[in-house]
C-alpha cells in the first residue's frame, strides 16, 4: 500500500482455461441414449464413431434425429435434461473425455477423473456444427 492509502493497480487475472474456446478437433467416439423422448423405456448406443464425418441412416422413427439432438444436448446441456439420460465418450484435442447427463445433472470426466467441462464454443453457434442430408443435397 502506498502512503496515501491507495493500492497500486493489480494486473487483471489471466482468463481461466475453460474460458478459452477449443481450437482442436472434437470427435464423438461413442454415444449412449438411455432415455429421451421416444425412447423412454430404453434407448440405444452408437459405438465406433469415426473422427471425421459420420452418416447415420435408418427408417423413420429409428432415432436419427434423436441421436443428433442428444449430441447437441450433451455439448450444451444448460436448462435441458430433466427427463433425459445420455452419455458419450469423446476425443478432444487428443484427450479422452466422458460426459454423463442424467435427470439434469451433468458430470464430466477427463482422462478418467472428475473434471469441469471443456471450453466448448457457445451454444449460440451450435447450428454451425450440424449438417442435415437436405443441406448436402442442395444445388447452388
Amino acid at each position: 500500500m502506498s502512503r496515501g492509502g491507495s493500492r497500486a493497480a493489480e494486473p487483471a487475472p489471466a482468463p481461466a482455461a475453460r474460458e478459452r474456446p477449443v481450437t482442436g478437433r472434437l470427435a464423438f467416439v461413442r454415444l449412449a441414449l438411455r432415455r429421451m423422448p421416444g425412447f423412454e423405456g430404453g434407448g440405444f448406443a452408437i459405438a465406433d464413431l469415426s473422427p471425421g464425418v459420420n452418416v447415420i441412416h435408418g427408417p423413420n422413427a429409428s432415432g436419427k434425429t434423436t441421436a443428433a439432438a442428444a449430441i447437441s444436448t450433451l455439448l450444451w446441456p444448460a436448462g435441458r435434461g430433466e427427463r433425459l439420460s445420455l452419455a458419450a465418450t469423446l476425443s478432444l484435442e487428443g484427450e479422452r473425455w466422458e460426459v454423463d447427463l442424467d435427470h439434469g445433472r451433468v458430470r464430466w470426466r477427463r482422462r478418467g477423473a472428475e473434471s469441469d467441462p471443456p471450453p466448448l464454443p457457445p451454444e449460440a453457434v451450435a447450428d454451425r456444427y450440424g449438417l442435415a442430408l437436405h443441406d448436402l443435397l442442395q444445388a447452388d
